[in-house]
């Protein structure tokens, strides 16, 4: 075909550009192969003349505005809140004909043809049809029906014949699976990965619009190479069909598909563009930014010649559901019908029901903290082993396990930048016992509060419970750093352990084998290790129930949490110690403006010079955490480095304040040691406490007291003591 005038000319896929029809035919040597080819003929033209009706039938409903009404409604389309999120609809009335209304539109893409191979001496399998209800007989027939209209499969002569299997669906109706276990034994796999959800749901770190698309019948969109048809066969009641399409069923179907939807995405993907089978999200900073995402993907999908199912598409939401998550700009969220389904789950009644409990609840294991040690009692149920006995234990643990996922918080998306740069390193607070291990991975947030990122559990081998509890809480403790791995690579992390051994322990030349494979392991993070003590290591327990405010580790070492809660919210309240403003005001004073900048500049060691200190101070003792410089010169904790101007009132608060009691400066000293530092504490604070006017009219200083003095014996045995033990 060519064009005659000087100008080009453009035809759309499926334009009808001539007809004809067959008058008259003679067959020379009637022979097999020409009867096949004519029978081919007559085929193929059927079909065309089918997708001819077809692509009219469409264009009709594309050109009336009763189309874009029905997809509109289907969309879910809401009123646009601005001018941005109006492109984002324009660019869909654009593209309107990829979004199928109903099943009639199905696509069939030209960017793959799949093949199926089988291994070396594989042989065909034959397998007898299984009896079809006779009251839902006719329901099948019709699906049969249906499949052939749409072209997805054909009638077959093929050697290969699978079984039909009937699932009845919900809502009464009944859904026909194809039975390939026999098959996919001898099949080739493909070994195309398929996405990791939960590396996808943290790769969203900044984007606040978000857009899913989903296929229609995606697997039925990707065509069949015609000599693996034969090997899809399946009988059912009388008949024998093979697909024309990718069947569900067949092991490797999964692997074909992502890799086609891989292939149509391009470039995109992992950026803006998301693919977890026939799932795609969208994710965009931005309104304006999203628009162009948008129509990037619909040119590619447009190109691909495949179909997008309207009703389960989300354009341009601030909330989407995502793979069984709430995906929003704050983080991720467990979804609501999935949550109402847990409220509504009743006490399992046997292994299975106990299974079926599980089986939901652990796809959200990464919402709970210590999920495998929670959910000990109800695995340890679930072995043949053990007999069926619905304790109180089980209860427990079914109770506290619908509460978490109910619960259950906003998972923060990652912040690498500042994690690398120490700014906000990663925080990892561990779990040990000898049901299993657990680990929370968090970070600061800009609300000065730390927010959890991801959860992780493992139940433990028979030999690891039997791990001395050092061996134990190292476990946990690399567990914890393999499993967040993606995450912290290459960035500042600092564990949490309430096992203190372990902070001198992993840095110990003389260890044990498996310590001493861990130590060397532990080398990849370089991570900072604190101790906490057990009483006041509920730090994730609070984030396993959203953000809790910053606390230090030198706080955390008093164990007294709700106190020091309840006072960092005191302050907060009466704006008397806004920490936050520290680390500016340490940049004016002279001394600590050359510790900051060299910190911020990358040093890590060396001495600076500092007014009243001859020998100077150490960059070693010192880093800059989130909005405050510290010192960690007490391996143990970290400590606030006070500002001048602040120091007066700070003595004066944990000397007279609420929560204090004119104590002496010893206990004072003990107290501000847990969490501040400045030069030369012990002289103001002792200059503090012998100036108070309350002291000083309470206490009497003068009092004479008379000294101790031995008593003098004369003679040896003079003096017996003895101690009385009672029975």
């Amino acid at each position: 075909m060519s064009s005659l005038g000087t100008e080009s000319i453009f035809l759309k896929k499926g334009e009808l550009v001539a007809s004809g029809e067959v008058e008259g035919f003679d067959v020379i040597g009637e022979n097999e192969e020409n009867l096949k080819l004519l029978e081919e003929f007559f085929e193929r033209s059927k079909l065309l003349e089918q997708d001819m009706e077809t692509i009219n039938l469409i264009e009709t409903n594309v050109n009336s505005g009763e189309r874009w009404d029905i997809l509109c409604e289907q969309l879910k389309k809401t009123c646009a809140k601005s001018e941005e999120e109006e492109d984002v609809w324009k660019v869909i009335k654009d593209y309107q004909h990829i979004f199928a209304t109903d099943d009639t539109e199905l696509g069939r893409t030209n960017v793959v043809e799949c093949e199926i191979e089988l291994t070396e001496g594989a042989q065909p399998v034959r397998q007898k049809a299984r009896p079809i209800p006779l009251a839902i007989r006719g329901e099948i027939r019709k699906m049969i029906q249906k499949m052939l209209s749409q072209r997805v499969i054909r009638e077959s002569k093929s050697p290969w014949a699978s079984p039909v299997v009937l699932v009845k669906k919900k809502d009464g109706s009944v859904r026909m699976c194809i039975d390939y276990r026999k098959v996919n034994l001898l099949i080739k796999y493909n070994a195309h990965p398929l996405p990791n959800i939960e590396t996808t749901l943290l790769s969203l770190a900044g984007k606040k619009v978000f857009t899913t698309f989903d296929l229609l019948a995606g697997y039925w969109q990707l065509p069949l190479k015609e000599e693996s048809k034969e090997i899809t066969a399946f009988a059912i009641g009388s008949e024998l069909f093979e697909w024309n399409v990718l069947p569900f069923g067949l092991a490797t179907s999964p692997a074909i598909f992502q890799a086609a939807m891989e292939c149509v995405v391009g470039d995109l993907l992992g950026t803006c563009v998301f693919v977890y089978v026939d799932d795609l999200l969208i994710a965009s900073e931005n309104m304006k930014e999203h628009a162009i995402h948008v129509q990037t993907i619909l040119e590619r999908i447009e190109k691909s010649g495949m179909k997008l199912k309207a009703s389960k598409c989300w354009i341009a939401r601030e909330e989407v559901d995502y793979l069984g998550h709430m995906i929003t700009p704050e983080g991720v969220k467990t979804e609501e019908a999935k949550v109402d389904k847990m409220k509504k789950f009743a006490r399992p009644e046997d292994v299975k029901q106990l299974q079926s409990f599980l089986g939901l609840v652990g796809y959200y294991r990464n919402f709970i903290m210590s999920y495998s040690k929670i959910a000990y009692p109800l695995n340890f149920l679930t072995s043949k082993k053990n007999a069926w006995v619905w304790g109180t234990e089980q209860e427990n643990a079914f109770v506290q396990l619908k509460s978490s996922v109910c619960s259950a918080p906003v998972l923060k998306q990652p912040d690498p930048e500042t994690a690398i740069s120490g700014a906000r390193p990663y925080l990892i607070y561990t779990d040990a016992s000898r049901q299993g291990v657990g680990a929370v991975l968090a970070q600061e947030a800009n609300d000065g509060e730390q927010h959890p990122i991801a959860f992780a559990s493992k139940s433990l081998t028979s030999a690891e419970t039997r791990y001395h509890i050092t061996d134990l809480e190292a476990l946990a403790m690399m567990f914890a750093l393999r499993r967040f791995r993606t995450i912290i690579y290459g960035s500042q992390v600092i564990v949490f352990t309430d096992h203190k051994p372990l902070i001198s322990l992993m840095r110990g030349s003389r260890l044990a084998d498996r310590l001493m494979r861990w130590s060397i392991e532990l080398i990849e993070f370089n991570p900072k290790i604190v101790y906490v003590k057990g009483k006041a290591n509920v730090v994730a327990d609070a984030l396993s129930r959203g953000g809790c405010p910053l606390i230090d580790p030198d706080d955390m070492e008093t164990g007294d949490m709700p106190n020091i809660i309840g006072e960092v919210k005191m302050i907060k309240e009466g704006n008397k110690f806004d920490t936050s403003e520290w680390l500016g005001k340490l940049r004016k004073e002279e001394g600590w403006n050359e510790v900051i900048g060299r910190l911020e500049n990358g040093e890590k060691t060396g001495s600076v010079k500092f007014p009243g200190i001859r020998k100077g101070i150490w960059l070693d003792n010192y880093m800059i955490i989130g909005k405050s410089l510290r010192n960690t010169e007490d391996e143990n904790c970290s400590r606030l480095v006070v500002p001048e101007e602040i120091i007066p009132s700070l003595i004066k608060e944990a000397h007279e304040g609420e929560l204090a009691g004119h104590f002496g400066t010893e206990k004072m000293l003990r107290q501000l040691n847990k969490k501040f530092f400045w030069i030369r504490m012990r002289a103001t604070v002792e200059n503090h406490v012998k100036s108070c006017q309350k002291c000083l009219y309470t206490n009497d200083y003068t009092k004479m007291v008379a000294p101790l003095t031995p008593y003098k014996t004369e003679y040896p045995l003079q003096i017996v003591a003895c101690d009385l033990l009672c029975p």
